[in-house]
């Protein structure tokens, strides 16, 4: 009884030697699995904590986060478009996972060296994907100040002097308008919250504002709306001649002109006024992988209608308006070039 229970207990090990050795065959045999694509860590360096562009580069970040596979990104804030070009001419190190918040002037400067950029040239950046366009306003509510010559002796903010906004109000009253009216003027420079402030106080005349639009429509700053709720408020024309001639002696469309239809933010003018109008773009170095570019694109685009969920502004975003800027094809990602292609879309229109 003892020898037929140990025959049957080795004949149950030698089935089991068998079987093991037959799926160790197996799994020898059998291809190897893929490896799984190294994580990949971007950095946004996109606005001053709370404006349109920050929040809608958050929004960004945690759609990349929820469900890639390799990709994670944040977003850092900064001082400004200014600053983001800075930080990528500082630091060669950062260019190859950074993104930035840039737009048409900066980039060209930055190019360029010139302007606020003397010292820190960046040539190397290429638009990634257009995130909306800004209109520059000067606003006042004094409704005799109808273009930029009533401003002659007046107080108006030129927004803070590291800022994109003082160097197109500078650029302007330096090649476009009459030396004599703006060395007449007092110039401020002040953030935007407190120019609001000052101007609804009779502090200031005029102060220069922005909006925000992806598309047809535009949607006011919060002070700009502010300002329109308190009291009746107009638009200063900037003047279109003043505006071709500034681009001229420029070499370049660094101030596009728009036109503003009355009524249009809440601003009382019974007639259109000329402001600046300015492209905010998600910029990268020409260094960053084309696959990681291309998957950065695809992100926008595959989840362009979760961004208004975040910002208004994000719910004027459209797939079409992603390329929504005149650059030549060079001037553009190869990742995100080869995305669009894929798509049928427009580059440079």
């Amino acid at each position: 009884m003892k020898r037929r229970r140990l025959l049957t207990q080795v004949a149950i090990s030698g089935l089991l030697v068998l079987l093991i050795s037959a799926l160790s065959f197996q799994q020898a045999g059998a291809a190897p699995a893929t490896s799984p694509h190294p994580e990949v860590k971007l950095m946004i360096i996109s606005a001053t904590s709370g404006q349109p562009q920050f929040i809608i580069s958050q929004a960004l970040v945690e759609l990349i986060n929820k469900d890639h596979p390799w990709l994670r990104a944040s977003n850092r804030a900064s001082l400004g478009w200014i600053d983001n070009a800075k930080t990528l001419a500082r630091n060669p190190n950062m260019r190859r996972d950074t993104m930035i918040i840039s737009d048409q002037a900066v980039s060209f400067l930055a190019n360029k060296g010139e302007g606020p950029f003397k010292g820190f040239q960046y040539n190397t950046g290429k638009i990634l994907a257009v995130m909306q366009h800004v209109g520059i306003l000067i606003t006042t509510l004094d409704p005799r100040i109808k273009t930029w010559r009533e401003l002659k002796g007046k107080r108006v903010n030129g927004a803070q002097t590291e800022s994109m906004l003082w160097y197109y109000f500078k650029t302007m009253a330096d090649l476009g308008w009459d030396p004599e009216i703006v060395k007449s003027m007092k110039i401020e420079h002040m953030i935007a919250g407190s120019a609001k402030d000052a101007l609804l106080d009779r502090l200031i005349n005029a102060t220069i504002q922005g909006m925000s639009s992806a598309g047809p429509a535009w949607v006011p700053s919060p002070h700009l709306k502010e300002i329109t709720t308190a009291h009746p408020a107009y638009g200063v024309d900037w003047g279109a001649e003043a505006m071709d001639a500034t681009n001229k002696k420029i070499g370049y469309p660094l101030l596009p002109s728009m036109v503003i239809p009355p009524g249009a933010y809440g601003l009382a003018n019974k007639e259109p006024h000329n402001a600046l109008r300015a492209t905010t773009m998600w910029v990268v170095d020409e260094t960053m992988p084309d696959e990681v570019a291309y998957e950065i694109v695809k992100k926008i685009y595959e989840n362009i209608d979760k961004f208004g969920e975040y910002h208004v502004i994000g719910k004027m975003m459209k797939t079409e308006t992603l390329t929504d800027f005149s650059a030549g094809e060079q001037y553009w990602h190869r990742g995100a070039v080869k995305f669009y292609k894929e798509k049928g879309m427009k580059i440079g229109k």
